[in-house]
C-alpha cells in the first residue's frame, strides 16, 4: 500500500465523521505523536521556503545589516 493510499484512506474515513469526532481523532494523533517522541513540525510550511532567497539577496541584507548594527551611536542612550 502506498503513502498516498494510506493517506487517502485516512483522509476518506476521516471526513465521514462529525467535527467533535475529528477533533478527537487530531487530539489522538498528537499524543501518538508525543509518545512516539516525533515532533509536529509546526514550521514545515516555512522549511518550504528555505533556499528560495537568491544569494546576491542574502549577501545585500547581510551588508544591511553589518552597516545598520555595527554603528553605535553613543548619544541614543
Amino acid at each position: 500500500m502506498t503513502d498516498r493510499t494510506i493517506d487517502n484512506k485516512i483522509l476518506n474515513y476521516l471526513h465521514s465523521l462529525d467535527k467533535a469526532e475529528q477533533l478527537s481523532v487530531l487530539d489522538y494523533l498528537k499524543n501518538l505523536l508525543k509518545k512516539s517522541g516525533k515532533k509536529d513540525n509546526k514550521n514545515k510550511e516555512l522549511l518550504s521556503l528555505a533556499g528560495s532567497i537568491k544569494k546576491s539577496d542574502l549577501k545585500k541584507m547581510e551588508l544591511a545589516i553589518e552597516e545598520g548594527c555595527e554603528s553605535i551611536d553613543k548619544n541614543e542612550w
